[in-house]
């Protein structure tokens, strides 16, 4: 099989997971409330996060997890479990902060609160940042379903490992992009300014997001 022919015949599952990745999902949601509440550059590490937990699905998939996910239905259930926990934790961190800053009693509070974010953000906020990405890709049973489908169709054996990488560096380089994307719209200065003034409103909206798509991946897959 010439290598002309196997890039071309990526292509396809490239654009299918970058449609995937377009649509709104808990990366998404995640990626916005990241830009608009911290800073460009926590946005950016927050992507870098997802893409590396895109790059592991993408390489795993492609060497045989996906067949034992299909082998062992149980698997994908846990991986369900793990995924609707933290999107529901998530969703309770971000109420709590809504609750903290009603409580504040500066002039101007929610100013406050994302002055401290930033000053915080070179010491620990970077590697929080990408460890939550990471967990939110990799703990998300619709990407492990998507790769379950993917996998079936692309031609590489688990011998050829130069282009199993460099089918998820790809994949990788694809979820940077479409997140960084949004982290870098949603960072501008103009959607930071709308934030602070609706703060509480906006952080209280992702809390519901993020609770909600937990109770759905219950739900879906009858957990709840």
């Amino acid at each position: 099989m010439s290598s002309s022919f196997i890039i071309l015949s990526f292509i396809p599952t490239w654009l299918i997971f970058t449609a995937a990745c377009i649509s709104p999902g808990p990366n998404t949601f995640l990626v916005m409330s990241v830009a608009l509440s911290q800073s460009r550059s926590s946005a950016l590490w927050v992507t870098l996060g997802i893409a590396l937990g895109g790059f592991v699905w993408a390489f795993i998939s492609l060497a045989g997890v996906s067949q034992l996910l299909h082998s062992y239905p149980s698997s994908l259930r846990f991986i369900a479990i793990i995924g609707a926990s933290y999107l529901c934790y998530i969703g309770y961190k971000t109420l709590r902060s809504v609750l903290a800053a009603k409580a504040c009693t500066p002039a101007n509070p929610v100013i406050a609160v994302a002055a401290e974010d930033s000053q915080s953000e070179p010491k620990n906020t970077r590697i929080k940042n990408i460890t939550k990405g990471i967990i939110t890709t990799l703990s998300n049973p619709k990407v492990a379903m998507l790769w379950m489908s993917l996998s079936s169709v692309v031609p590489v054996s688990t011998a050829q490992m130069g282009w199993l990488s460099f089918y998820a560096l790809v994949i990788g380089a694809i979820v940077f992009c479409v997140y960084g994307s949004i982290g870098l719209i949603f960072s501008e200065t103009k959607a930071q300014q709308n934030y602070l003034k609706h703060s509480n409103l906006i952080n209280s909206l992702f809390a519901a997001i993020f609770i909600a798509l937990g109770l759905f991946i219950f739900i879906n897959h009858g957990l709840a």
